[in-house]
């Protein structure tokens, strides 16, 4: 069985951004992640492309710029994220630890609030 990829811990966040880094191991391909609104359940994968391992210390950074309001969580906005490891055989290895972030989502604009925007753009 592979080894499952640990230490997840989060870099930093901002509006509708998270970058985190976990600790890969040797024997892997590449590395896919999850996110879910859910603490337990794997959730869906968000990497477009395998994140491919890389050399020693094994420690893998990754952004998640995907976040936006429609996404978010009622309350409290909290993602889970998780990572799986691959083989070149396509054998996977359990989810990580879950890495819980509390994001900052971007603000959507209503159509009556972009109507206002434009008027008061248009007026000055």
């Amino acid at each position: 069985m592979l080894p499952t990829p640990s230490a997840l811990s989060l870099i930093s966040s901002a509006v509708g951004i998270v970058i985190f880094q976990f600790t890969g191991a040797a024997g892997v391909d590449h590395y896919d992640v999850y996110r879910s609104l859910i603490n337990g359940e794997i959730g869906t994968k968000i990497n477009v492309n395998p994140i491919p391992e890389v050399a020693d210390p094994f420690i893998i950074s990754f952004q998640d710029d995907g976040i936006n309001s429609i996404q978010a969580p009622v309350a409290p906005d909290v993602y889970y994220y998780q990572v799986i490891a691959v083989d070149g055989s396509g054998n996977v290895s359990l989810p990580s630890n879950a890495l819980a972030v509390s994001v900052n989502l971007p603000q959507e604009i209503t159509p009556v609030q972009a109507k206002i925007l434009k008027v008061q753009t248009l007026g000055n």
